[in-house]
């Protein structure tokens, strides 16, 4: 059949709003084929011509008229056999692209993770045609030499129709080859569905805590002023304002506990992937039913994690950003840990903000969002502020543990006191003693990779600069290159001045090599260590590779850096 057939001769009475991945400001009509009148529904994938091509697109609607566009294109196939797109996500979904200057299409796309878009996990079965009532009526007059057949058809029939050619083998006692020969009865037939957990299956076992945690006085006012916005039923966006320390975590943990007893899910945002094991373990201490999902989880687990969320096997859901989609249909409470962190910010299309969503997807189903701070974004601070969000307050740590002391070293005094540049302070340096002669260990924390941050001739002014995205070289004496640390553009470092040929170019800046220098002359005998993923700038993007690809495939990763 031409792809640019619109089938004038059928007779269409059902039309389908598709909205396709790319950067589309509507979605578009097709008329649906007789066929496949059954089997398409909103929420589900098709296969439809656009332009001169065929493409995968999304059903977010469904109407009995044409409108202005009598003569449409039809859909070709409907791909999934079930919704994966609720009513609900497609109205979130609808809003993200709206607001955020997005095609629908790209926010359908960012809402179900990649494992379940292409399948993976997904598995051939044995299904039913007809009914379990039916299918076993028809086949009791079956003549004995069917007897294999029939035997793999009850099989079928006593597993709820979801059995795999080598289990329905296993089953019914006969080899592969009949059990694929049972397809010839029309009673069973193979269809490629999703792997499903019954339950979330962990390997290390869940521990239930039944102790009572003795909450501060500020926790337990918190602790009640949520559970009160809980039990109202409205959207009640509430910020926890609690410095380090203060038991925040703990006022999460009661308020989803409040939320399961209701027969509802949590959904608790972290703002990094690295983070989400720490918070893993917190939770699975206290609640069995637990999913993670982030975009760094192997496609085929984060399929099967999906598909246990999907099926409402899952109390909580446990994630970075992208878990702001997760398919909860009994949402109750959506936190919101760290809420000031940028990482909440997807940096492709759409570029949607986490926490906004959040509160978005919260408003829509009319329930509480808790978003936790010790130092809260500027937007939620002033929303708080003008009583568009409650805030709760915990300024104190538990157990009155104190807060450690910081000290603010002026620089500028300490380099004309000793009439010379320097990066560690002579507070630095005697709190360092004191902490070495004790036996303890120190951390220097410095976010700038390399020797020296910028490079700059002492005569014309001249600072050296990359090429492509015109921002300071950075110099890294380990590999002895300048080194831009956005496009990853390496050169020698110049003897002299490319503008005025002045042969007494300058570093300055410090970064963590220049550190590991000072530290090493100041304290001779301590032992200094570097954190390689700050030595060297590609370190961090070798490890990330081998955990996407595996240490099996070290060699060709080693090609592609």
């Amino acid at each position: 059949m031409d792809l640019f057939d619109r089938n004038p001769k059928q007779a269409v009475r059902l039309y389908a709003e598709v909205a396709f991945n790319l950067p589309l400001a509507q979605a578009y009509t097709y008329a649906v084929p007789e066929a496949l009148c059954g089997r398409i529904a909103p929420g589900k994938r098709v296969e439809a011509p656009l332009g001169n091509r065929r493409e995968v697109g999304y059903c977010v609607g469904l109407s009995d008229t044409a409108g202005e566009y009598p003569d449409l294109k039809s859909i070709r196939d409907v791909i999934d056999d079930e919704s994966l797109i609720d009513e609900h996500m497609l109205e979130l979904t609808h809003w993200v692209a709206d607001y955020y200057m997005a095609g629908w299409g790209e926010a359908l796309e960012a809402a179900l993770p990649a494992g379940v878009r292409y399948n993976v996990g997904n598995r051939d079965v044995l299904t039913l045609v007809k009914s379990r009532e039916e299918t076993l009526a028809e086949i009791v007059a079956w003549p004995k030499r069917l007897a294999k057949r029939r035997a793999v058809v009850e099989a079928v029939a006593d597993d709820d129709g979801r059995l795999s050619v080598a289990e329905a083998a296993s089953r019914s006692g006969v080899s592969q080859s009949a059990a694929r020969a049972a397809l010839s009865t029309g009673l069973v037939e193979l269809r490629n569905v999703p792997t499903r957990a019954g339950r979330i299956r962990r390997e290390e076992s869940v521990r239930v805590y039944e102790r009572q945690f003795l909450l501060t006085r500020e926790q337990t006012h918190a602790v009640e002023r949520v559970s009160s916005a809980l039990a109202s039923g409205l959207f009640a966006p509430t910020l926890l304002l609690g410095v380090t320390g203060s038991g925040k975590t703990e006022v999460y943990l009661q308020a989803i506990e409040s939320v399961i007893r209701a027969g509802r899910q949590a959904i608790v945002l972290v703002p990094e992937i690295s983070l989400t094991p720490q918070t893993t373990s917190r939770f699975k201490a206290r609640f069995a039913n637990i999913a993670v999902l982030h975009s760094h989880l192997a496609p085929g687990k984060r399929h099967r994690e999906w598909w246990a969320i999907q099926s409402g096997n899952a109390d909580v859901v446990i994630g970075a950003r992208s878990a702001i989609f997760a398919p909860t249909r009994r949402l109750g409470l959506v936190v919101i840990d760290e809420e000031h962190e940028t990482t909440f910010k997807q940096e492709t299309s759409p570029r949607y903000h986490a926490r906004e969503v959040a509160l978005k997807r919260a408003q829509m189903l009319n329930i509480p969002v808790i978003l936790g701070s010790a130092t809260p974004s500027l937007e939620s601070f002033h929303a708080a502020q003008v009583g568009e969000m409650e805030r709760i307050d915990l300024p104190n740590r538990v157990e009155g543990r104190p807060l450690p002391p910081v000290e603010i070293v002026d620089m500028r005094a300490e380099r004309d006191d000793q009439k010379r540049y320097t990066i560690i302070s002579r507070r630095l340096e005697f709190h360092t003693k004191n902490a070495l002669s004790r036996g303890e260990q120190v951390i220097f924390f410095l976010n700038r990779r390399g020797f020296a941050t910028y490079l700059t001739c002492r005569r014309c002014g001249w600072v050296g600069k990359c090429p492509s995205c015109d921002i300071t070289l950075t110099f890294h004496r380990a590999k002895d290159l300048v080194e831009c640390h956005y496009c990853g553009h390496t050169e020698a470092p110049p003897t002299e001045c490319p503008d005025c040929g002045y042969r007494n170019v300058k570093f300055y800046g410090a970064g963590t090599e220049k550190i590991v220098d000072e530290v090493n002359a100041m304290f001779p005998t301590a032992v200094v260590d570097i954190d390689l993923n700050t030595l060297k700038g590609d370190a961090w993007v070798f490890n990330f590779l081998k955990s996407l690809f595996g240490d099996d495939n070290e060699k060709e990763i080693k090609r592609i850096g």
